[in-house]
């Protein structure tokens, strides 16, 4: 696998996983995104999910705002997640 090509995918797919509620950080997506790392040998980030969910954003697929401590928060927007 190319270096860090693992990322995005799994990125992905954690915020389609994602049901907790309407609206998720970085922070709280980092701990299923890690379980669902492809191999034990893969790592990511905070920042590293910040950086995929910024990518998700630019693709129109999340919408963000900006909560009460300042921390991003995003949201599944589109068809696509359906």
């Amino acid at each position: 696998m190319a270096k860090r090509a693992y990322r995005y995918p799994t990125v992905r797919k954690a915020v389609s996983l994602w049901d907790i509620s309407e609206w998720f950080t970085a922070r709280e997506l980092y701990y299923p995104t890690l379980d669902l790392l492809p191999m034990k040998h893969c790592s990511i980030t905070v920042l590293g999910v910040s950086h995929m969910l910024i990518r998700l954003q630019a693709r129109g697929l999340l919408e963000a705002r900006l909560n009460s401590k300042g921390d991003k928060e995003y949201r599944r927007v589109g068809k696509e997640w359906v």
